[in-house]
């Protein structure tokens, strides 16, 4: 039950947003946002920095980490994501599917997650997950 999480790294508002990889078991709990991509122009993109190499997005996920990394400047704690555009390998059918499999724990141990229609993030309680799925 191993995932992939994404650091957005701090930066200024000019700077090209930086991020890097954390793996991370659903067993540790781990605190992270929980970002779902599958929304907006798949034909408009962006690129970021990804553990150092360029890496395409979509505008709109390229948008919202640049608001959420201007809204985060002033704040010292670490912003850990899980965003299924970047933490799952979209090439990988195997591991595609095999973390889609985890989503149902992704998405009920996670704390915080954001409502793209909503444009807000939403407290969540983390709900305990059911015996044996873990």
């Amino acid at each position: 039950q191993e995932i992939r999480l994404v650091e957005l790294l701090p930066g200024n508002e000019e700077d090209i947003i930086r991020c890097k990889f954390h793996r991370s078991s659903l067993r540790d709990k781990p605190d992270y946002v929980a970002l779902s991509y599958r929304w907006g122009d798949a034909s408009t993109t962006a690129n970021i920095h990804l553990d150092g190499t360029s890496f395409s997005i979509r505008q709109n996920l390229w948008n919202f980490l640049h608001q959420y990394r201007i809204h985060m400047s002033q704040s010292t704690e670490k912003t850990i994501f899980w965003i299924d555009a970047l933490c799952i390998d979209q090439q990988n059918t195997r591991e595609r599917n095999h973390q889609v499999a985890l989503m149902r724990l992704i998405y009920s141990s996670v704390w915080t997650a954001f409502n793209h229609a909503c444009n807000k993030l939403l407290i969540l309680r983390r709900a305990p997950l059911p015996s044996g799925s873990v």
